[in-house]
């Protein structure tokens, strides 16, 4: 994971997209250029990660949306192995934008109950070149 050891200071103006792993028919990859530290929360970043899929997924609404993939940002606690939703892009085959939703920043964090975002968190966290 060395892509991780730049951490960008600001929004990302690029993607440099790493896969973190692979379940099934759903692959999870980081933008490394979206890391961001949370100011005041140590331990505590923001990055937005990928998920694309090998069939098409429902994302209605819209009626009659068809997703490949979505992005979404997520604030990650590595202390405790916690993330929070912030906000979620749905994606079509081309890369187009089918729906958008944010989510309130104040939302809860969580421990990861899907097997997928579980791993995501820890091999997001485990690289501690990324850190800072």
């Amino acid at each position: 994971m060395i892509a991780f050891c730049a951490v960008a200071a600001g929004p990302a103006v690029s993607e440099n997209w790493v896969t973190l792993s692979t379940h099934g028919i759903t692959t999870v990859a980081v933008d490394a250029d979206s890391v961001t530290t949370v100011e005041g929360l140590p331990g505590t970043m923001t990055a937005w990660f990928r998920f694309s899929y090998a069939v098409m997924l429902d994302c209605s609404p819209p009626r009659g949306c068809l997703a490949s993939s979505q992005r979404i940002q997520y604030r990650v606690i590595c202390s405790i192995g916690a993330i929070a939703p912030i906000q979620r892009t749905l994606l079509d085959l081309a890369g187009n934008v089918l729906a958008q939703s944010e989510v309130a920043l104040n939302v809860a964090a969580y421990a990861p109950p899907s097997t997928i975002e579980a791993e995501m968190v820890s091999t997001f966290c485990s690289d501690p070149t990324r850190r800072r």
